[in-house]
């Protein structure tokens, strides 16, 4: 009888690896392509295809640079991404891309060359993180440092920014300007005897019928 043995805590430490990998590239999300050396994409996961409006089948077999740009990006690949790749291994910037549905979506591209190693071979990888999103968080929260999370009206910060603008630009063009105080009477009775809830929807529907007033 004859018994062998081979270590395999390397390879089963690989095959974790992969595992691990395969989770975030399937739930990442940032938008994620896999390209061979030549640029012919082999994989896209679920994230790209939420940003592109299309299924994966349109888009497995195509090359990189056949994603539909708009024109702001038009031509990038050419001229500056695979010159960039080809010297450098990566490139980051900004890439407008058109939807399957005719919308333009604004990204941020990194694209990485990695080469063959004993157990891979060479490939592209690009990941494109959805600026659109980021956008309308980032206009989100410039908007809450100013306003009212509950009103919607603009805060004592925004007012007191707004108040030494109108003061400044009287100062330098010799002109007036008016500024209105509101009191609201009899507002705490409401509080104690309905709850704050009530009293929340009081200066909600006040705050409308203020934001509605047109002098």
């Amino acid at each position: 009888m004859v018994v062998s043995f081979n270590d395999v805590t390397e390879q089963i430490e690989r095959e974790n690896q992969l595992r691990r990998w395969s989770t975030v590239y399937r739930f990442s999300g940032e938008a994620i392509v896999i390209a061979d050396a030549n640029g012919v994409i082999k994989d896209v996961n679920e994230s790209f295809l939420r940003i592109i409006r299309n299924n994966r089948a349109a888009w497995v077999g195509r090359r990189l640079d056949e994603i539909s740009l708009d024109s702001r990006s038009e031509g990038l690949f050419a001229s500056t991404i695979w010159p960039a790749l080809e010297a450098d291994g990566n490139w980051r910037g900004e890439l407008w891309l058109r939807d399957a549905e005719g919308g333009i979506q604004a990204t941020w591209a990194a694209i990485t060359k990695v080469n063959k190693t004993e157990n891979a071979a060479a490939h592209f990888t690009l990941i494109l993180s959805d600026l659109s999103e980021r956008s309308i968080k980032d206009e989100t929260l410039r908007f809450y440092a100013g306003n009212d999370s509950l009103t919607k009206l603009p805060n004592r910060l925004l007012l007191s920014d707004r108040f030494k603008v109108a003061l400044n630009t009287s100062i330098r063009q010799g002109t007036t300007f008016a500024c209105m105080y509101l009191d609201l009477d009899r507002f705490k009775p409401i509080n104690d005897r309905y709850g704050h809830a009530v009293g929340d929807i009081v200066l909600q529907v006040i705050a409308q019928k203020i934001s509605g007033i047109r002098i």
